[in-house]
């Protein structure tokens, strides 16, 4: 069930690099994503978690110097301070002053409206910063649920704390992350911010033949339009495309060409950091959990070893292949993903943390109903039978998920006292891991027997 999802959000961050390195390189996509998953073969799958998590670590610095360089420099020459996350707010207000001035309309939405930009160009029609201005308020409470849930429930982000030696270490880590990701969002806030500046102040109000030549260069390959030839085109004349919105700013501001060979790297380090933590673990939870998981007696380091390198592999390639043969939008992957893991497993991870009458018949259940539900819902929101559209399924198939632990919980009684001790162990913040305890007792045990 899990490794669904996971294939997903394999295949949105390979579709995102391959993209990136088109656009970077010109080669063709198939060529492209054969060189980046025999990348992933030797900086993660023969390497394992020592090796993603150092490969990760350079890819993440390269991507986060990529987003803040340009978005520095831009926050300089609109505001005089290098922060972005702090300076745009000047900068936001006058848009809407100027958009009030303009008379760019104001969306009225219903509660459940999801919609967010396709893949293709769309035509600038609202206000910058009205809320809802693509999702309705029900639809956008419900998105940043099931966005946290399945962020929360992520196995390849779960899985990271098993790199820390303790609970301490793991909060620490986990707190860190939290404050890199919320650096990097505040900048893509900023980045959009300066970007909506300058349009407003360089094509808004210019005619067909007076305007600028960055905005040229984007029309001449395919990522903005312009709708009119009228000596004084309105807002709604211009049309830019999703994914380069972010490219866009370097030419709006006119810095030279490295400055987007910049952003386009780190897109395609970003991508490639999210995909090594997906292949490691799909890779480990088939090695671990299918092949040496009914086996009381672990097998040898060098099996388990092997196993997860041969099993990362095939997740490699799974992830290629779902690529190839699903090129849908990468965004779309994404949602569908998060949808699936916060129906899934999130219900599971929640009761078994807060509710001790969770059993195992319970929490298999519930990731069976939850993903059962999320996948027809997802399915028949995209034809158009409901408007419980890509992301929103998971709103649908989370109460469903958790009503069917409760419910089959109840049926099959109270879990074993072991496993409320297992529970109740994992919240002391410090002390070995009870993976570890139970390693170092399985090796006692061995001691033992041997010596008798």
């Amino acid at each position: 069930l899990l490794a669904v999802p996971m294939l997903l959000f394999l295949a949105a961050e390979l579709q995102v690099a391959v993209r990136a390195a088109q656009w970077l390189t010109g080669f063709p996509p198939s060529l492209l994503l054969v060189l980046l998953a025999a990348a992933l073969g030797l900086t993660v799958g023969l390497g394992g978690m020592r090796s993603m998590s150092w490969s990760g670590t350079a890819q993440g610095i390269a991507a986060l110097l990529a987003l803040v360089v340009p978005a520095s420099l831009v926050a300089v020459l609109a505001g005089n301070l290098p922060v972005p996350q702090l300076s745009h707010g000047p900068t936001l207000r006058a848009i809407g002053r100027l958009e009030t001035i303009l008379g760019v309309p104001i969306p009225i939405l219903s509660p459940l409206s999801f919609d967010l930009a396709g893949t293709g160009l769309s035509p600038i029609l609202q206000r910058f910063a009205t809320p809802f201005g693509a999702l309705g308020p029900a639809a956008y409470v419900l998105t940043t649920f099931v966005v946290l849930a399945g962020i929360a429930a992520a196995p390849w982000l779960v899985m990271r704390t098993g790199t820390t030696p303790s609970v301490y270490e793991s909060r620490k880590s986990q707190g860190w992350a939290t404050v890199m990701g919320g650096l990097v969002l505040l900048t893509i806030a900023a980045i959009a911010v300066f970007l909506r500046d300058y349009v407003m102040d360089t094509l808004v109000g210019r005619s067909s033949t007076g305007l600028p030549e960055w905005f040229r260069t984007l029309a001449a390959t395919g990522h903005a339009a312009v709708d009119g030839f009228s000596a004084r085109l309105p807002l709604s004349s211009f049309s830019f495309k999703r994914d380069s919105a972010l490219f866009a700013l370097p030419f709006a501001a006119g810095f030279p060409g490295v400055s987007l060979y910049l952003l386009l790297v780190g897109v395609i380090a970003a991508a490639m950091a999210g995909a090594g933590a997906v292949v490691v673990a799909l890779g480990t939870t088939i090695s671990e959990d299918v092949v040496s998981g009914p086996r009381w007696d672990p097998p040898s380091a060098m099996t388990r070893v092997w196993t997860a390198r041969l099993a990362t592999l095939a997740a490699i390639g799974a992830g290629a292949a779902v690529t190839l043969l699903v090129p849908a939008d990468p965004f779309a992957l994404f949602l569908w993903s998060l949808a699936l893991i916060a129906a899934t497993a999130f219900p599971v991870l929640a009761l078994s943390i807060w509710w001790k009458r969770l059993n195992s018949a319970g929490a298999a259940a519930a990731m069976l109903a939850g993903f059962t539900i999320t996948t027809i819902a997802i399915v028949t929101g995209e034809v158009g039978l409901h408007p419980f559209k890509s992301i929103l399924a998971g709103a649908v198939g989370m109460p469903v998920a958790i009503a069917v632990a409760l419910f089959v919980s109840n049926v099959f009684g109270q879990p074993s006292k072991a496993a409320l001790e297992l529970v109740l162990e994992m919240r002391i913040p410090g002390g070995e891991t009870i993976v570890d305890r139970e390693a170092r007792l399985h090796r006692l045990r061995e001691r033992a027997s041997g010596k008798t």
